[in-house]
Order: structure tokens, then C-alpha cells, then sequence
């Protein structure tokens, strides 16, 4: 488990001038944090941690290495501070193509925060210019993550897409309910909610929504950290862009430090509305592929 970056939430979003660039242990990082009233506390902007395989803090190997790209949910915590971290390190993204993959980098180290957004990149990653914008919710414990990604060539590319999270969970993960009502994790679950115990969660309860009812793409694999207990969780889906065209990704995550707020807001992303969708247009929504807003 890592160090909760917990505080308490304030009625108003942290202003800071960016860039703020300050020492970290890691270097320089850029210290932003986007706080919600009754909302999430996310560690927004922290120094790189991804690591070279397929769980954002290396879980599944080990190595140390690599520290290249941006977790937005590294240690988020709930409401009010919550009762311990959510993630370990979360939210990666990956693109796949035909000769490896990458992750998406923050290489300049600098977001663009305006009240509860940030702005990160772009980034050139595996011939596509991909671009990352969270947003805290003011009245719900979630973070939205939208996820654009341009073709800037002149033929279409079909790139594989990695949503990858290390729970907070170290070893006793557990799901308390998926999107089709049981306690498992399948490919075709839309969105789960997990923690460290069922009975007695120690640290926050969080939930992945990755797809919704009607979008024209749905994972194609999930890494299911329930078999081998390591706390990694990553969600594969195949994205076609067409040339010198644009399409979105758009994914929610939530904390909650108590099971019930957590099952019934997860519930709400089986048709995201109001404040979830606020601020997206209707030419982004007609290009998110894994929703249909």
C-alpha cells in the first residue's frame, strides 16, 4: 500500500499558477491537486511512476525501471480524505501497435490546471498524437478522464488501447459488484467496483467505468488481478482512427470511503448524464467510441 496523499476537501478547487514546478523525490514535479466539494481528492499531477510491465508500479515483475509516464490516481483517496489509497498507482494509458507499445508520457513535466481540469501532453505516441483531460466533479467522488487521440497521417490506424491500474489493495482485492449485478470480474463487465475486503474495506472502495451500453468498441481482454492477487488491472479495447481523423476515449473513476454511495453511483455510469458528461460537446460525444452519449 502506498502513502495516502489524503487531505481534507475544501468547498472550492486548490488555485495554483501553473507551472509550479517545486523538488519532488523524483526530480521536479508539478504540484497540482484538484479538490471537489463532496467530491474526489485526486493525486492529479505526481513525479512519473509507470513501470516497464503490465501493472503501473510493477507488481507483476517487480522491475524498477522505466519511469516514464503519467498516472493521474496515484494514492487518490475518497471523500473527506477517505480511508486509504485507492490505487497505487492508476489510470496508465498504453498504446499498442504492430511493434511494441508505449506508454502515454508527460515528457515536459507540465499541465495546464484550470479550476478542476488539467490538461496533460500532447504526446506522440505510436503514430498517434494523444492528449489527456481530467476532470474532478464538483458534487461526486469521481474523476473523468477524456482521452483524445488524433491520426495525424493519411491512412487509418488501428492502435490497441490499455487502461492499467495498480489497486490499492496489496494482494486482497475483491469485487463488490460489476455491471451485470455479480461479484466477478468478466470481460463484458461495463464497469466493477472493488476493494481490499468485503465484509470490512480498510482502504477506499474505488470504481472503474470503462464502457457504456451502445459504444462501438468493448474490451477485447481484461487482466483479472482477482486470480493472481497481485493488485494490477488493465482493460484492453481496439480503437480504429481514421486518417487525419480524431476519436475520444472516455473513462470514470470513483472513490468512496462506504459500499453503499459506492453501489449506487456506479449504477449512474449504466447512463451517464448531468454533471458526468458536463462541459463535452456534441461533436466530442459523436467521437467518443466507447460510450454513446
Amino acid at each position: 500500500m502506498g502513502t495516502a496523499g489524503a487531505v481534507a476537501l475544501t468547498a472550492t478547487a486548490v488555485a495554483i499558477a501553473a507551472p509550479a514546478m517545486i523538488p519532488g523525490p523524483d526530480g521536479f514535479q508539478q504540484n497540482l491537486k484538484l479538490n471537489s466539494k463532496q467530491g474526489a481528492f485526486f493525486d492529479v499531477y505526481q513525479p512519473p511512476d509507470q513501470y516497464n510491465d503490465n501493472c503501473a508500479l510493477g507488481d507483476l515483475g517487480g522491475a524498477i525501471a522505466d519511469d516514464r509516464g503519467f498516472s493521474p490516481g496515484n494514492d487518490a483517496s475518497g471523500p473527506n480524505g477517505g480511508a486509504g489509497d485507492t490505487f497505487d498507482g492508476g489510470l496508465v494509458l498504453w498504446v499498442k501497435g504492430k511493434n511494441g507499445r508505449s506508454p502515454f508520457e508527460d515528457s515536459d513535466s507540465t499541465g495546464n490546471l484550470k479550476g478542476r481540469r488539467i490538461v496533460v501532453g500532447a504526446e506522440q505516441v505510436r503514430g498517434l498524437v494523444v492528449k489527456r483531460i481530467e476532470r474532478a466533479m464538483k458534487n461526486t467522488p469521481t474523476l473523468r478522464s477524456l482521452i483524445k487521440l488524433k491520426n495525424p497521417g493519411g491512412q487509418a490506424l488501428v492502435r490497441t488501447l490499455i487502461w492499467d491500474s495498480d489497486l490499492g489493495t496489496d494482494g486482497s482485492e475483491v469485487v463488490l459488484l460489476s455491471s451485470d449485478g455479480d461479484r466477478k470480474l468478466e470481460d463484458d463487465d461495463r464497469w466493477i467496483v472493488f476493494a481490499d475486503d468485503r465484509e470490512n474495506p480498510g482502504d477506499d472502495i474505488g470504481t472503474l467505468g470503462l464502457y457504456g451500453r451502445g459504444g462501438s468498441v468493448t474490451p477485447t481482454q481484461v487482466f483479472n488481478p482477482l486470480k493472481p492477487k497481485d493488485g494490477c488491472i488493465s482493460f484492453k479495447v481496439r480503437v480504429r482512427i481514421p486518417a487525419n481523423g480524431v476519436r475520444y476515449l472516455l473513462f470514470f473513476t470513483q472513490s468512496n470511503d462506504d459500499k453503499p454511495p459506492a453501489r449506487k453511483r456506479a449504477r449512474k455510469l449504466n447512463d451517464p448524464g448531468g454533471e458526468l458528461v458536463d462541459g463535452l460537446s456534441g461533436n466530442i460525444r459523436s467521437k467518443i467510441v466507447n460510450w454513446d452519449l
